[in-house]
């Protein structure tokens, strides 16, 4: 897995309400790399992830 979809990976578990030790556990990362990718971040999940880390939902507005 490539560094950005592992990091899109980490935050997912994490909305999922896995904590950052079990997250990083699970991916096979050391806790201080979860640590680091929270701190780079403010604690907040980043904008530049890839696209398969998000919804595949769209939404359309149609107007009429």
């Amino acid at each position: 897995m490539r560094r950005l979809e592992l990091e899109a990976e980490y935050w997912r578990l994490l909305a999922a309400g896995v904590g950052s030790v079990e997250a990083c556990s699970q991916l096979g990362t050391g806790c201080k790399t979860g640590y680091r990718w929270r701190a780079e971040n403010g604690g907040l999940k980043p904008d530049y992830l890839p696209e398969a880390s998000r919804s595949g939902r769209m939404v359309s507005r149609h107007v009429v």
